[in-house]
């Protein structure tokens, strides 16, 4: 490996994770089945522009996500804690949950492109891959090319697909998503879950499973 890919990976690992400046980034500098119960959870009538929603989209109870593709520990989130979260209060209808973008570098704003632009029941296989694969993509040469292959591999319409990721305004809608949304409920790092219930919303971090389901349960609990 290069001396200048471990400084990459020097400098991205120090950074990984931290929401706190906000960068504007542009796709154009960037470079396993999932089974049927999962993708029966996602909400398929959205735009490619939508956030992705799981459940029952009426519910007033929301779990947020906040995660990036390149976070380190929202790859453990995503293989850890994700499946709980659907398991526990997606499935039984205790909440709805939604997934937020939080691209801070060119390679998260690519897959955030991609991932906007496959069709919802295509989502959570091409997410699956972004994560299980992360430190590939971050040391990739040429991560846009990796990237398109995952979401080729979902079997979409590439110049569909191209056509999509290519759209500045969808660019700037994830960016203005996850700036108002993570102004809105004070996330500075991720991975961050808010959950929402009555009035007052509550900030769960960390990857740490059983403290994770136990703080979501007692927040949609209260009266």
């Amino acid at each position: 490996m290069s001396f200048q890919k471990i400084l990459f990976g020097f400098l991205l690992a120090g950074t990984l994770c931290v929401t706190a400046y906000i960068v504007p980034v542009s796709a154009n500098e960037s470079t396993a089945p999932v089974d049927t119960a999962k993708k029966s959870l996602i909400v398929t009538d959205l735009k490619p522009s939508d956030l992705r929603i799981f459940g029952d989209k009426t519910n007033p109870k929301t779990i947020y996500v906040f995660s990036s593709l390149s976070c380190s520990h929202c790859a453990v989130f995503h293989q850890q804690v994700w499946p709980e979260l659907l398991k526990n209060f997606i499935e039984p209808n205790k909440a709805k949950l939604i997934y937020v973008d939080m691209p801070y570098d060119p390679r998260a704003m690519t897959g955030a492109l991609y991932a906007r632009c496959i069709a919802p029941q295509n989502y959570e296989a091409f997410m699956e891959k972004m994560f299980t694969h992360q430190q590939e993509v971050l040391y990739a040469e040429k991560p846009r090319k990796m990237i398109a292959e995952f979401a080729g591999a979902t079997g979409e319409n590439e110049q569909t697909i191209e056509a999509c990721v290519s759209n500045e305004a969808l660019r700037k809608q994830i960016m203005q998503q996850r700036n108002n949304l993570s102004e809105l409920y004070v996330v500075q790092a991720t991975p961050t879950i808010v959950v929402l219930n009555q009035q007052v919303p509550e900030r769960i971090t960390g990857t740490d499973t059983s403290v994770i389901l136990r703080d979501v349960q007692k927040k949609l609990e209260e009266k």
